[in-house]
């Protein structure tokens, strides 16, 4: 009868034994599931406020993450991790908020693919004009043409002709005017691999001629004075 008593008493202290665990496990699940739920609750006003500045380039909002809801069951101290954890990811979302600002795209340079403005052209003369500029004066400091400012200048000049007189255009579309200098451009690079300096001076002056004193940008004649400003009226 003891040993009986016994069995059937260990096996009823199993019994309540597996129950408590099995209650215990679904209590910790369902504690979870409520921190799971707690936090999404937390991070729905960060997700509202870093979702417009993250699409427009804007500065996000300043927020607060907030603290989970209490629970009677989770204590002081999982109250507490949890309002730790929330308040690190929110930081952290807004500093990636804040970063891609800080990365945002700088404003463009002058286009040169548009209708020439007055940005184009200052752009204009501080790529091309300056080449321009240079060439000449070396090419008539020398008096001749020579080899070596054949080799070396004069591509670098007659390019940037070309390119200065694509900006003198009052279209999107090349014009007459574009096509006039570009025409002059080509000649002078002829002339000067015939290595005639007159016909070369002669064909330098005839593009200067054709720039336009006053365009959509301004003026494209050059002050070899000065060649980053339109000449003075």
């Amino acid at each position: 009868w003891a040993e009986a008593l016994v069995g059937r008493s260990g096996g009823v202290a199993s019994d309540v034994g597996r129950r408590r665990l099995r209650a215990a496990g679904f209590d910790g699940a369902r504690r979870r599931s409520r921190y799971a739920v707690a936090w999404l609750l937390a991070m729905a006003p960060a997700v509202f406020c870093l979702a417009p500045a993250l699409h427009s380039g804007a500065p996000p909002a300043a927020f607060s993450p907030a603290p989970p809801p209490p629970s009677s069951r989770s204590g002081a101290s999982g109250s507490e991790g949890m309002q730790r954890r929330s308040a690190t990811v929110g930081a952290l979302l807004a500093g990636f908020a804040l970063g891609s600002e800080a990365v945002a795209p700088l404003p463009a340079s002058a286009n040169i693919d548009g209708i020439p403005d007055l940005s184009n052209l200052r752009t204009g003369r501080e790529r091309y004009v300056t080449k321009i500029v240079a060439g000449y004066n070396e090419l008539k400091t020398a008096g001749t043409i020579e080899d070596e400012w054949l080799k070396k200048k004069m591509p670098k000049m007659s390019k940037a002709m070309d390119l200065w007189g694509a900006l003198m255009r009052q279209d999107l579309a090349p014009d007459k005017i574009m096509r006039r200098c570009q025409k002059n451009a080509v000649a002078f690079e002829k002339a000067a691999k015939t290595k005639d300096y007159d016909a070369t001076m002669k064909a330098f002056d005839a593009y200067l001629e054709g720039l336009p004193a006053m365009g959509r940008g301004g003026s494209g004649k050059i002050d070899f004075s000065n060649p980053l400003m339109p000449p003075p009226n």
